[in-house]
């Protein structure tokens, strides 16, 4: 993490899944607050990594609204980790979800790193070896000698 980003953990968990990183609009809402769009800077099946425009506590519970395979997707979450990047809030969610909304998120975890991994560059090509040394055989046979 940056030099200037303080963060704090609750329980000291760590992630359980791996995560993909993306860069969606979503809405966050807690029961009592006014609902925030932030914006989703990584996600898993177990959680995600949020930027918010106010700050929450740890142990905060709202619901996190995504777009999924299947239409619109409201995911209880809870604030596990909490800081401040580059005068910012965001905070780590750890989600509480039903077995099916659980395959909706790792379908689009697989989705965006199939994607990710389509668009890579392909590794730059060998140069052909040029200067002293022995010379290669040349690729194709002749045939017999008469």
């Amino acid at each position: 993490m940056p030099g200037n980003t303080t963060r704090r953990h609750q329980d000291g968990e760590r992630r359980s899944s791996p995560r993909v990183h993306v860069l969606f609009s979503a809405l966050l809402n807690r029961r009592g607050w006014r609902t925030q769009i932030v914006e989703v800077l990584d996600l898993s099946e177990d959680g995600a990594k949020v930027q918010l425009r106010f700050p929450l506590l740890l142990g905060a519970e709202a619901t996190l609204r995504i777009p999924g395979p299947s239409g619109k997707l409201e995911i209880p979450a809870a604030v596990v980790n909490a800081c401040e990047e580059h005068g910012l809030p965001v905070a780590g969610l750890r989600f509480s979800v039903p077995d099916g909304v659980r395959r909706e998120l790792a379908e689009i975890v697989e989705r965006v790193d199939r994607l990710r991994r389509s668009r890579l560059p392909a590794p730059p090509a060998r140069p052909a070896r040029r200067g002293r040394g022995r010379r290669a055989a040349p690729d194709t046979d002749p045939g017999p000698v008469v």
